[in-house]
């Protein structure tokens, strides 16, 4: 699906398409985890990780990423030097951190195996893309399994554990969730940052173009920037019934790929949809979900936008582009692995 108004009614109608295939195949497994259960199943288990992250919302928070992303580009002195490497992913462990509790993994050594991993997002499409990331797993599910085995007094993660013991969770849906929490806010945040700086690096204003903006402005600017150039592209759904869709019968059991980077570009949705609109409203995009399955970590997303962008305007005002972008070879999450940028003579 392609156009937004069939995948809008794919990602909100979780009784039509599944996110568990044990609901519509019932030789397959549920997988483990809250990133592959439905409703009602799933809304408390929501509630219990919003409610541990609610924390990360407040203002001692932002400031103390603020302040991490103006020390990581003040550290970088006057010299070019990898966006990416440099600044957003260190940027947004600190923000895992700080959302979960946890120890802060070193980028230098979490970030090759986040990469590996950001291709099992590709399975559905491509299968082999599963084979070579078997020590990739296994390093995350070992500091996974680290941190849930001793959470951090009064952290976020103590508390999502209190309620999973209380609930009668089992261990391997507690670990998955935890690991899809880390993972999906290290992964899916650092390429929404990343694709915005890019987008911005690539006008005439460059991230000045934010300067003017208040909290709400750059709340706004975030959903633009992900509706321009969003992190997950495609999202996909089972069947739960036979069903005409976008024009097509669909069978029950069949996959449906809703292509949300595409449904974002509908121009029967959006007014100039290939334009940045810095103060597009309304701005109904589905960069980060919606209905059942709507991003958890939506507010942290917009947070460390907010402490990005903040600092660099502070620190780095001048940013430019300082040679070609690099993608990271999925076709899944559109995300970057390398945006080399220098201070420049921007006015």
């Amino acid at each position: 699906m392609t156009r937004y108004a069939d995948c809008r009614f794919v990602l909100r109608d979780s009784g039509l398409f599944a996110a568990d295939p044990s609901r519509v195949r019932p030789d397959e497994p549920a997988p483990p985890g809250v990133q592959g259960m439905d409703p009602p199943r799933s809304q408390a288990f929501r509630g219990a990780i919003g409610q541990a992250l609610r924390g990360v919302e407040s203002a001692e928070a932002e400031t103390a990423l603020t302040d991490r992303a103006a020390e990581l580009l003040a550290a970088r002195g006057g010299e070019p030097f990898d966006a990416i490497e440099d600044f957003i992913r260190p940027l947004v462990l600190r923000a895992v951190h700080l959302a979960l509790g946890v120890p802060e993994p070193d980028p230098a050594t979490f970030a090759p195996h986040l990469v590996a991993l950001e291709r099992l997002m590709d399975a559905g499409l491509r299968p082999e893309a599963v084979a070579d990331t078997a020590p990739s797993r296994e390093y995350v599910g070992r500091l996974v399994a680290d941190w849930c085995a001793a959470p951090a007094e009064g952290s976020p993660l103590q508390s999502f554990a209190r309620w999973c013991g209380e609930a009668g969770v089992s261990e391997a849906d507690f670990q998955s969730t935890v690991r899809f929490m880390a993972l999906s806010t290290s992964g899916s945040v650092a390429a929404a940052v990343g694709n915005a700086l890019l987008a911005l690096l690539r006008g005439p204003d460059g991230p000045a173009v934010l300067a003017p903006l208040d909290r709400a402005g750059l709340d706004r600017a975030a959903d633009e920037l992900l509706r321009y150039d969003g992190p997950v592209q495609a999202v996909t759904r089972i069947a739960a019934a036979d069903l005409t869709l976008g024009g097509r019968q669909v069978a029950r059991g069949q996959e449906v790929i809703a292509l949300v980077a595409a449904a974002n570009r509908d121009p029967e949705a959006f007014e100039r949809p290939d334009e940045i609109v810095l103060d597009r409203a309304p701005n109904p995009h589905l960069a980060l979900g919606r209905g059942a399955h709507v991003c958890l970590g939506a507010a942290l997303t917009r947070l460390v936008f907010r402490a990005a962008f903040t600092a660099l305007l502070a620190v780095r005002p001048k940013l430019m582009l300082a040679g070609e972008p690099e993608r990271v070879p999925v076709a899944t999450l559109r995300s970057l692995r390398r945006l080399p940028v220098a201070d420049g003579p921007r006015a």
